[in-house]
């Protein structure tokens, strides 16, 4: 992720946003890192990463 878009990201998620990292790589994923800020989709896509993130706002 580029360090613009992750600062990007880091505020939003500072102020309360849900923020969700996914990759288009048809066959890869996100490997978390242990100090990692963001959380990640792991192998969901982004489009699946986008339901999951959304039922679970919804179960809040």
């Amino acid at each position: 992720m580029h360090h613009a878009l992750e600062a990007a990201a880091l505020k939003a998620q500072d102020t309360g946003i849900a923020v969700l990292r996914a990759t288009r790589c048809t066959s890869g994923r996100i490997l978390p890192k242990p100090d990692d800020r963001l959380r990640d989709a792991g192998a969901l896509t982004p489009v699946k990463a986008r339901i999951a993130l959304m039922l679970e706002l919804l179960g809040k």
